[in-house]
């Protein structure tokens, strides 16, 4: 089992502390009919605490590397257990909570966005240089900064350039 699967139930407090942080700060970037991948997905605390909010996606696709990360599963989420993930479908949106170090390939992301599409990553502090892929082309940033008290997070928000 790995590390992380062990004591990410710990972290659900930790989370929902960001996202209350996060959302009001990021939310107009963001439509009810946007398709999202959801990068390391997990437990998809994020969309429970959307539903709290009023606010629902059309599709969510959650990734995820270890099959017991994603139990039990959210109704509403199409997912996907892999160590590799790519595909050919493009979405609205790219959202990635405290994942990105892990990755193999996060520069792919960009790939897997469509033009004009938005990218929202979060990180701990000490892992933000995994971030920096989003402040390079083709990304503009709309907006980072700090989030987090128990623990911190540094979060940026981008939007991939039109064709």
């Amino acid at each position: 089992m790995p590390f992380s699967t062990r004591i990410y139930q710990s972290w659900r407090k930790i989370q929902r502390e960001k996202y209350t942080q996060l959302w009001p700060r990021v939310s107009e970037h963001f439509r009810e009919s946007f398709s999202v991948l959801d990068f390391g997905i997990g437990k998809a605390w994020f969309y429970e605490f959307l539903d709290e909010q009023g606010f629902g996606f059309a599709r969510v696709v959650g990734v995820d590397n270890d099959q017991k990360m994603v139990e039990p599963r959210r109704d509403g989420v199409s997912y996907i257990i892999t160590g590799d993930f790519h595909t050919p479908e493009r979405f609205d949106s790219i959202i990635a909570f405290d994942s990105l170090h892990l990755a193999r390939q996060p520069a792919g992301l960009e790939e897997m966005l469509k033009p004009g599409g938005t990218i929202l990553a979060t990180e701990p502090s000490r892992f933000r240089d995994s971030l920096s892929l989003l402040r390079q082309h083709p990304f503009t940033i709309l907006d980072e900064g700090e989030i987090g008290e128990t623990e911190e997070d540094f979060y940026t928000l981008s939007r991939k350039e039109q064709a």
